[in-house]
Parts: C-alpha cells; sequence; structure tokens
C-alpha cells in the first residue's frame, strides 16, 4: 500500500515516499493532553477538570536517502533542512510562507495537512563510507507540528429564507416576517467533517448599493441553543411594558414595521421595556451566554444616558432580579451593545422552565426618551466583530475574515488589489463537525447608522480538522 509524505511550502515540495528518499518509518501520533482539574479538599475523591488542551506533536521518521552522486543526496537533505528552517522562521516572526507535513495513508483518498513548526534532520554516517554502490545515507528526521491534521478547503452550502447552496447567500440587516428577511445562514452538521472544531473563512459582499459604506460588522454563532428554533429576534413593540405606556408606531424602516418609545421623567433609574421569555424561550437558550444587540431607528442620546439589562421573577411582575448585566452608557450609534447576559440564568439545559422577565432599565439626568426598533439575543457560541479603521467597504467589496490563514482582508477596489484596515475582535468563528449551527450577522453603516434594507452576501469555506488519519 502506497502512502503520500512530504514537506512543502507550496512551491518546493520533499518528497519523502518516492525518487531518492525512501520512508523506512513513520507513525502518525495522537496528540497528548493537558488536563487542569480542581478538587475542594484533598480527601475528595475525583474533581472538576475545567480545562483541556491538546498539545502539539513530535514524531520521528526514518529515511534512506540514495542516488547517484554523493552531491545529489547532499541536495535533497539540504533542501529539506531548508524547509525546516523556513517552518522555524516562520514561527519566530509570522512572516514567509506556512511549511506542512502532507499525508495520505494508503493510496487513495484526500491528502491531509499539518502545519510544520521546527525540525531537525540526522544523517547516519553511511554518506562517506566507502562501501555503497550508490551514495546514500540513512537519516532521522524529528519535527514538531499542530495537533491537528487539516483536509482539503471547500465551500460550505449556506441556507436561509433566500435559498441554499454555495456561491453566495443574501442576508438582510434584521429578521422579520418579510419574505427572505433573514440575518442569518444556517449550516448542516452533515457537511461539516471531521471531529474538531474548524476555522472558516468568512466573505462578506456588500451587495447595499447606497453612498453609505458597511462598517462594523457582528457576527455570532449558534451551536447549543436550537439553531432551527431559537427566536433571536426580540421585536420591541411586542414587549409587556413600556415605560410612559406609548403605542407602537408604524415605521417602514423597522424591523416588523414598527418602533417603540419609552419615555421617563426621573432622574433615577427606570423600568423601559419588560418582555416576557418564554418557557419555549428559555429551553432553545439552554443557559448560554446571548450579546444583547439593540437597534435604535433614531439616534439616542451622545452621552449621559444609561442602560442596564436585567432578568427578573416571576414573570409579570418584576419583583426577584435574577441576573443582570453591567450598565451600560449608550453612544449616538443606531446599533449597539446592551452586555451579555446568560439565559435563562438557572438550571442550563434543563426544561419546563417557568417564564421569567428580560427588562431594559435605564436612567438619564431629568429623564428621557429612547425610540427602539428590536433586540437581538445573540448567541456567543462564537462571536466576531469586524471593525475598519477609518473606511468602510463600498458596494461590492468584499470583507474576508480568513480564519484558516489567519488573516483579514478587503478586496474588490479598482484594479482588485486587498487592503488590511479591517481588525477582528473575538476568535474566528470555528464549525463544529457533526452539528447543525447558524451564524447571525448585523452590520453598522459609515453614518453610524444601521438600515434594515442594506444586504450582504456570504460565502464561507472550512477545511475538516482530525486528530489521527
Amino acid at each position: 500500500m502506497a502512502h503520500v509524505l512530504r514537506v512543502t511550502n507550496g512551491t518546493t515540495t520533499v518528497n519523502l515516499t518516492g525518487g531518492p528518499i525512501t520512508l523506512a518509518q513513520y507513525t502518525p501520533r495522537s496528540p497528548e493532553t493537558t488536563v487542569e482539574e480542581a478538587t475542594a479538599w484533598a480527601l475528595e475523591d475525583g474533581g472538576e477538570v475545567f480545562a483541556v488542551a491538546h498539545r502539539n506533536v513530535a514524531e520521528p521518521i526514518e529515511l534512506t536517502i540514495v542516488d547517484s552522486t554523493t552531491a545529489l543526496v547532499r541536495a535533497k537533505v539540504n533542501a529539506l533542512e531548508m524547509l525546516l528552517e523556513e517552518a522555524a522562521e516562520r514561527q519566530r516572526r509570522r512572516i514567509g510562507s506556512r511549511v506542512y507535513v502532507e499525508f495520505q495513508p494508503g493510496a487513495s483518498g484526500d491528502i491531509y495537512r499539518s502545519e510544520l513548526l521546527y525540525g531537525r534532520l540526522e544523517l547516519g554516517n553511511e554518506l562517506l563510507g566507502m562501501d555503497w554502490r550508490a551514495p546514500g545515507a540513512r537519516a532521522l528526521l524529528s519535527w514538531k507540528r499542530r495537533f491537528y491534521w487539516e483536509g482539503p478547503q471547500s465551500e460550505l452550502p449556506l441556507a436561509n429564507g433566500n435559498g441554499s447552496g454555495t456561491g453566495g447567500r443574501t442576508i438582510h440587516n434584521h429578521d422579520d416576517g418579510g419574505a427572505g428577511h433573514d440575518n442569518y445562514v444556517a449550516i448542516d452538521g452533515d457537511d461539516v467533517e471531521g471531529v474538531l472544531p474548524a476555522p472558516i473563512r468568512l466573505e462578506i459582499t456588500n451587495t447595499y448599493n447606497q453612498s453609505t459604506r458597511t462598517w462594523d460588522v457582528y457576527v455570532g454563532q449558534n451551536i447549543w441553543s436550537s439553531p432551527g428554533s431559537l427566536d433571536h429576534i426580540i421585536e420591541a413593540e411586542d414587549r409587556d411594558y413600556v415605560a410612559g405606556s406609548a403605542s407602537p408606531q408604524s415605521d417602514g424602516s423597522c424591523s416588523g414595521g414598527y418602533k417603540q418609545p419609552s419615555t421617563w421623567p426621573v432622574d433615577a433609574q427606570t423600568l423601559l421595556l419588560r418582555f416576557d421569555l418564554s418557557t419555549a424561550l428559555l429551553g432553545a437558550c439552554a443557559g448560554n451566554y446571548f450579546r444583547l444587540l439593540a437597534r435604535f431607528p433614531t439616534d439616542p442620546p451622545e452621552t449621559g444616558c444609561f442602560i442596564q439589562p436585567k432578568i427578573t421573577f416571576p414573570s409579570g411582575t418584576p419583583i426577584t432580579v435574577v441576573a443582570e448585566g453591567r450598565e451600560i452608557e449608550l453612544n449616538d450609534h443606531t446599533l449597539q451593545s446592551l452586555g451579555v447576559m446568560q439565559i435563562p440564568p438557572w438550571l442550563p439545559g434543563e426544561t419546563s422552565l417557568y417564564p421569567v422577565d428580560l427588562c431594559i432599565y435605564g436612567r438619564q439626568a431629568g429623564g428621557g426618551t429612547l425610540v427602539w426598533d428590536y433586540i437581538q439575543l445573540t448567541p456567543l457560541d462564537g462571536w466576531r466583530a469586524l471593525i475598519p479603521r477609518g473606511y468602510g467597504a463600498e458596494y461590492q467589496i468584499r470583507i474576508v475574515d480568513d480564519g484558516i490563514a489567519g488573516s483579514i482582508w478587503t478586496d474588490g477596489w479598482s484594479g482588485s488589489q486587498k487592503t488590511g484596515h479591517y481588525l477582528g475582535r473575538g476568535r474566528p468563528i470555528h464549525l463544529w463537525p457533526g452539528r447543525d449551527q447558524r451564524l447571525y450577522f448585523l452590520a453598522g453603516n459609515s453614518n453610524q447608522n444601521s438600515e434594515i434594507a442594506r444586504t450582504h452576501s456570504i460565502r464561507a469555506y472550512y477545511r475538516p480538522r482530525r486528530l489521527t488519519l
């Protein structure tokens, strides 16, 4: 059974299983695991594991190098040594090409790769011997590589109300009952292979033909909170209570076609909005953490308006605060975070939970008025914020958040050159193999507003990751 084992930087490749080099021995090793475990006291049985991490892999490889002349043998040795040095230099400076070990066990199937971190080639003494019919040497190659193997890159089929498949899926900057008005893409778990979470290359193209540019882009990931059924948008007009007893107002520029004012006349912190979190919603949320992203159809005060979300019990009467976020000061952006909360704040993963309320409190000297559109419950199984430095993405410009290569760029400008003016906050999105999941998107524009009509096209690529082959 023929195997493929080679070292490459994408330009230079040294084959370890053919030509002058014969592979004598190689067994891919599984990564070791580091575990942090705590016990309440020394005589207690067992303990709680709170951290598990895979370590990079060290492996020995036995080779025989034979060629027609000693010079050719040395050339092959030097080519391999240069790749080992290039791999080490990449780790030191993060500049230059990555070097990979590529392996295919058997005569067919996909070729997987693992980034080579550094290595050493040690020759036997046969190279200077006189008894060989052809010049050659035995060699021991030892390297350290990443703890995982990556398979070939492929585009993921994405689905929402605008269709399914590859090639780009349209999302809107809100999610209501309108046809195709979805701000998410769904990923079928059957399309994500491997055994480890794998980073994606996420492509976000601005398809909104207006002079205002796409600015901040927020991406939330839902793996564990019922991705297929979670109602992640809370429309402000669906409130159970509003300060000032104001009625919803019709507004075609708002999600659901309505906006909701809340008015309070006092300095003290005041309940502005209250929403029922039903038994079904609490079960879907499953105790996950959520970032509350709020859209305001008109600019909030630039300074001096403070908001604090709380969860209260029992539902319908905010008597007992069972969880609260920190108080945050709003700015004049129409899309902003109200903080992070665990929902429900107790009994994670349990079902048949008694409803609780999400309450939004506010304070401002002399009282104030806010106009609300919606609050998005953004699951934090993955979270990514893409923030530009001084210039956003014009119409037809593509923002590429490449978690596979570890870089962010834009393209589509005149001449198709790339720019690197976007920064990423949070870990790049990683997909879990075999799990249905969704990615949610919201974006602001260059005028610090957030139009619900703004659209983007989404594409995603990944490489499956495995521990062993």
